[in-house]
């Protein structure tokens, strides 16, 4: 039962095919997944920023649920698809996570100072929050 040379390129090629496949697939879903959770981060502090300092119980609870539900969501839609990482992802996606959390945490903490309510403020600040996770994701699609 020795395969030929032939039926041996023929598979080592095939194999070639379906991990350059993976490998593009795994990359959109990373990517995706990172942006997603970054939007979901900025738009959460952007919430708390604007909307639960009228101390609304209804709101709040809303905004907690939606934002909880959407992380939730994101990450069950994330694990179930993956099938693969792309080479250095997962330390980028941890270092990028880290890097949001924090500015998200001084934020928050910056939040509690009511002269910085001003949208002039937050919105870059929102984005400064998402941007790590925006770069890791750019970065894992230029791999």
């Amino acid at each position: 039962m020795s395969a030929s040379v032939e039926e041996l390129l023929s598979a080592a090629d095939s194999g070639d095919g379906r991990g350059r496949s993976l490998a593009r697939s795994a990359s959109n879903e990373g990517r995706v997944y990172a942006i997603l959770l970054a939007i979901l981060v900025a738009s959460f502090l952007l919430a708390i920023e604007f909307i639960v300092p009228a101390r609304v119980l209804w709101q709040l609870i809303a905004i907690t649920a939606f934002y909880s539900i959407g992380v939730l969501g994101l990450t069950l839609w994330y694990v179930r698809n993956r099938k693969a990482s792309g080479l250095g992802w997962s330390k980028r996606y941890s270092r990028a996570l880290a890097l949001t959390m924090a500015f998200y945490a001084v934020g928050i903490a910056i939040g509690t100072n009511n002269e910085l309510s001003s949208p002039a403020f937050w919105l870059p600040y929102a984005a400064l929050t998402a941007a790590p996770l925006v770069i890791a994701a750019i970065r894992q699609g230029a791999k």
